[in-house]
């Protein structure tokens, strides 16, 4: 009687299982890193130097950003950013410090457009 009582048991509990509905696997959303819109411009300065020393060529393809705390070492890339522009990307170094432009905090929540 046991084993009857067991199997029956065992069929109840599969049928409520098999009545719940499915639940879809979530994959899990890899982290995002800061997103910022930001225009650029040709550094153009052929011959002169970068904030790391790096002599710009005229093929270099570097960044700048506004922080000396965030440059990499001349050739390095121990800080790099990610380009993306009209569906297409590329990671290029951070040699340089710039721009210049004070009034323009795009960083900020606040912006201020000036």
């Amino acid at each position: 009687m046991n084993r009857r009582l067991l199997a029956a048991a065992s069929l109840v509990l599969l049928g409520a299982i098999l009545a719940l509905p499915a639940v879809p696997a979530r994959a899990e959303e890899p982290p995002t890193a800061p997103t910022y819109t930001v225009f650029a411009t040709r550094e153009g300065l052929v011959g002169h130097r970068t904030a790391n020393g790096h002599r710009i060529q005229a093929r270099d393809r570097f960044v700048a950003l506004p922080s000396a705390s965030v440059v990499a070492s001349n050739g390095g890339t121990e800080f790099q950013v990610r380009v993306t522009y009209r569906g297409r990307s590329v990671v290029l170094p951070v040699w340089d410090v710039g721009p210049w432009n004070t009034r323009d905090n795009y960083w900020a929540p606040q912006r201020r457009y000036g």
